[in-house]
């Protein structure tokens, strides 16, 4: 088994014996293990590898505990995680506040393997069921990516949190060329399977943490949190290249070639405000399209 494929488990004890003894046990079950001895450090790790939802975290822990390491995952992350409570701590009245913090199941020290490891099992199942119920209430069902309504709620978070660290925000408005002439001269499947390969390529061309929505029929809007507008256009850019270098097979037909447009705009520590930023992103593609379409612009700050 590849670490790609295994299940990813992050444990924080401040206890080295304990993270010793649970690091040992999970890597010979299979999961490929992330450590911490704090919750700070914890949180450090779920901000670089996000794709983290089952974890074995210690109540009592320096700098950030585990309850208080729940709560910034339930505020910071919009999606399911499972979180197993390792704890001496007893009694309903530690369970409830535990509960309503967000933590999911208990194991109580010292641990016993064999429990542990069933109550893992139960922890993969829930979160395959909770991924499943997210992509379809979350997700486009054509091209799996984030729908308007998500890509949108995104981006206003994102936005808020430049505004929050004063960082930069970049956006990028695509829009797949003559997207009705693909659907009048080979039919909708075909138009269809365009835009699965067109978010197939953008997917293999950013970042873990940036986030590609589908915000009509053939425009899309990506965003990247912490890019400046080089940053910004040289995705951009890279993903247009890709695209316009694939050759789609068509039965019947010579393989055709599909192009974008893109506008890009950036924000830095939430100015413009977000109706600007869009609306910027908006001019610039347009741009792009009276230009010639298959180019990125971009945008040029107009102030709020």
């Amino acid at each position: 088994m590849t670490n790609q494929s295994k299940v990813k488990v992050l444990i924080a004890d401040d206890d080295p014996i304990t993270r010793m003894l649970l690091t040992r046990n999970l890597s010979s079950w299979g999961y490929l293990v992330f450590s911490a001895q704090d919750g700070e450090q914890a949180w450090k790790i779920v901000k670089s590898e996000p794709e983290l939802r089952l974890f074995i975290i210690d109540w009592s822990m320096p700098k950030l505990n585990g309850l208080e390491f729940c709560q910034c995952l339930k505020n910071e992350q919009d999606f399911f995680h499972y979180i197993i409570m390792l704890t001496g701590k007893k009694g309903t009245e530690n369970i409830v506040e535990a509960m309503s913090n967000g933590v999911d199941d208990f194991v109580t020290k010292p641990f016993v393997a064999d429990e542990l490891r069933v109550r893992l099992k139960v922890g993969e199942r829930i979160i395959e069921q909770e991924k499943r119920l997210e992509f379809y209430a979350n997700k486009d069902s054509l091209t799996g990516a984030w729908n308007r309504r998500m890509i949108l709620n995104h981006l206003k978070e994102e936005w808020e949190r430049a505004t929050r660290d004063k960082s930069l925000l970049g956006v990028v408005l695509f829009d797949l060329d003559f997207f009705k002439n693909i659907n009048d001269s080979y039919g909708h499947q075909i138009g269809d399977d365009a835009l699965k390969v067109f978010c197939s390529i953008i997917q293999g061309n950013i970042r873990p943490y940036d986030k590609l929505g589908r915000y009509g029929g053939e425009e899309f809007l990506l965003i990247l949190p912490n890019s400046d507008d080089v940053k910004a256009f040289q995705i951009a850019e890279r993903c247009r290249k890709q695209i316009e270098k694939l050759k789609m097979p068509i039965s019947g037909h010579n393989p055709i070639t599909i192009t974008a447009s893109a506008g890009v705009a950036v924000c830095d520590a939430g100015k413009p405000s977000i109706h600007e930023l869009f609306k910027q992103c908006d001019v610039a593609l347009y741009q792009a399209k009276q230009q010639g379409r298959n180019q990125i612009v971009l945008a040029k700050p107009t102030g709020d």
